[in-house]
This record gives C-alpha cells, sequence and structure tokens, in this order.
C-alpha cells in the first residue's frame, strides 16, 4: 500500500494516479468537502446540467429532459445508489442514537455509583454496574467506528470490486488518522471460511 500523508494507493493499484488526474479536471480535489452530496437528486442535476452544457439536451425539450431524468433515477435505484445514500444518513443516525444509550447507561451508572456509596447496594447492584459499563465500552467503541465512517474521505477511486485511492484531503488530522486505521482493520481483515 503506497502512503503519502494525505494519499493512500491500495494494493499498488496501478490506474489510481491517472484515474484521479482525470477526476481532478472535473473536480476540484481541494474544494471536494464544499460539494453538496447524499442525494440521488443532485446526481440527476449534475447529469442534466453536463447534457445541456455539450448540446445533448435543449433547455426547452421538458418531456425529453423528463424522460431522461426518470431514466437516470432509475439506473440509480437499479444499481443501488439510492440505497447507499439512504444508508449513510441511517448509519448517521444510528450513531446518534448509540450517543443517546451512552448518555442514558452513564446517567444509570450514575445513580448506581450513588448508591454503592450510601451503602444501599446488594451484590447484585455491583454486578450489574460492571454488566452496564461493558455495554458502555460497547457502545463506544460502535459509536467511534461509525462516525469514523460517515467522517470519511470524499475523493475515494473505485474500480470495480476493489478501491484503488483515498485521499483524506480536507479531512481534520484525528479523523484523518481514526478511517487510515479503520480502513486498515476493516480491509486486512480475513474471515473464516
Amino acid at each position: 500500500m503506497f502512503m503519502t500523508e494525505d494519499i493512500t494507493i491500495i494494493n499498488e493499484w496501478k490506474n489510481a494516479l491517472d484515474y484521479e488526474s482525470k477526476y481532478h479536471k472535473y473536480v476540484d480535489k481541494t474544494q471536494i468537502w464544499q460539494y453538496k452530496q447524499n442525494n440521488p437528486e443532485l446526481v440527476v442535476e449534475d447529469i442534466l446540467l453536463v447534457l445541456r452544457s455539450h448540446g445533448m439536451l435543449d433547455a426547452d425539450d421538458t418531456g425529453k429532459e423528463q424522460e431522461l431524468r426518470d431514466i437516470f433515477y432509475s439506473i440509480l435505484l437499479q444499481r443501488g445508489v439510492n440505497k447507499w445514500l439512504f444508508i449513510r444518513r441511517l448509519l448517521i443516525r444510528l450513531k446518534k442514537v448509540y450517543c443517546a444509550r451512552l448518555g442514558t447507561l452513564e446517567s444509570e451508572m450514575d445513580d448506581m455509583r450513588e448508591r454503592f456509596k450510601s451503602g444501599d447496594s446488594e451484590r447484585s447492584d455491583y454486578r450489574n454496574y460492571l454488566i452496564k459499563k461493558g455495554e458502555m465500552r460497547a457502545y463506544n467503541t460502535l459509536r467511534h467506528d461509525l462516525k469514523t465512517l460517515c467522517m470519511g474521505p470524499r475523493w475515494v477511486i473505485w474500480n470495480y470490486k476493489e478501491p484503488g485511492m483515498f485521499d483524506t484531503i480536507g479531512m481534520k488530522p484525528s479523523y484523518r488518522k481514526s478511517f487510515k486505521a479503520l480502513f486498515d482493520k476493516l480491509w486486512n481483515f480475513r474471515f473464516e471460511k
């Protein structure tokens, strides 16, 4: 794996930098975080804008534009793009649910600690406290990993089955480091058959 401070090329993917230079012609890599995202409508509107700007679609041909719009939405639906944009939104909400659950657990543990101090507790209370402490650690790990994925890089070059490269340009240094560590952990994990 080739790495600079920001760029990671995965498994020596030979064409990654060639693709990057092609894409950089159309997308300003340094401004990648300024572009709106996570909405199929944005993808369809961008494609229609390109067709209009290249003279392939007349602005006054609303019937043809609507047909193309329906076709593009159908392709996004068929290829799972809508699903993954939707899943990303749900992952962000799940991270927030975990955060709320952490707050509840922390409050419950504070109550238990107060009972311990006052001597108003039994042996089973301490066992429940330890269980909650373990739950809290697990939720915190899950929440951290979800946040790291959701805050991951936007400049990612894919080929059919493998990511070729990602550039963490514009990411906060703490997320950059966390993402690279999580990516390595997930990408290099070998499942038993």
